[in-house]
């Protein structure tokens, strides 16, 4: 089978030129290791803050690339709901959603052309991958009362009673996508993946963990004060927006707080409780 508007990869990027990502180069070296496959199809879409268009380099024939960029930051769940807008429109059946900081394995472009086969012979609408950091497994991981634990080993599959997933390299059918609602845009950042498993659960508990692994990288983090204030803004924002229709008891004292004390230790200041204070 050969990949004409079967599925499409899709990478979100922030403020780097996507070809210079780690994300699309071991995509677009996956693929060129498999010589079987005869074309490539890729989304890219930029949330970058630019005050000017850049100029696309060329790619090789068999490297379909699609670009979209809005000179703004509309966040993840509003671009994976376009970029799966996109694909129903262009007539793909599967999606892959991707971030611009992970390290594919060389096996990824065959794992995930061999998972779309399976799941078409399956009942199954989606699989994720084995994520991992330098130390653990990140996804998939043992998930109850909006904490996560690290799971030592990996199933087949994976229940959602138990269980859940991060963004990062999530296979679905686009169809069934939309059927359960996509990523609530209300989210710009944090909980867009727990939102979404938690709506994956309603439908089908099951998940299919596809046997590859994709290495995150975390160099890019944020690492002073102010831009972690920055990035507080986001989660206390976001959480605000996740709370609704959940336990708001559970959700302060196993997440909010939790959170809060540790970045007012991590970073020695009371900037994050005044923050905090400041929106009560």
């Amino acid at each position: 089978m050969s990949n004409k508007k079967i599925v499409v990869f899709s990478i979100v990027v922030y403020n780097e030129l996507f070809w210079e990502s780690i994300t699309f180069n071991s995509l677009v070296s996956s693929f060129s290791k498999n010589k079987n496959n005869d074309e490539i199809h890729i989304y890219i879409y930029d949330n970058s803050v630019r005050s000017k268009n850049i100029n696309l380099p060329e790619f090789e024939n068999n490297i379909n690339i699609k670009y979209f960029a809005f000179n703004e930051n509309r966040g993840i769940s509003k671009a994976y709901n376009h970029l799966v807008s996109l694909a129903l429109k262009d007539g793909f059946k599967w999606i892959v959603f991707l971030d611009q900081d992970t390290m594919l394995p060389l096996d990824f472009y065959h794992k995930y052309f061999d998972s779309v086969c399976k799941l078409e012979q399956s009942s199954n609408k989606m699989a994720v991958p084995v994520v991992k950091s330098e130390q653990h497994i990140l996804s998939p991981f043992i998930y109850k009362n909006f904490r996560s634990r690290f799971l030592k080993e990996i199933p087949s599959l994976i229940n959602l009673n138990k269980h859940s997933a991060i963004n990062t390299g999530v296979l679905i059918e686009c169809n069934y996508f939309n059927k359960i609602g996509g990523y609530n845009e209300k989210l710009f950042l944090d909980f867009c993946d727990h939102d979404f498993f938690d709506k994956f659960r309603g439908f089908d508990n099951l998940i299919r963990v596809i046997n590859t692994e994709l290495k995150q990288d975390f160099s890019t983090d944020t690492n002073t004060i102010d831009k972690a204030l920055i990035r507080y803004s986001i989660f206390y924002s976001d959480l605000k927006a996740y709370k609704k229709g959940r336990n708001r008891f559970k959700l302060f004292f196993l997440v909010d707080l939790p959170h809060l004390i540790r970045l007012t230790l991590q970073y020695r200041t009371f900037k994050f409780i005044i923050y905090r204070l400041s929106k009560a």
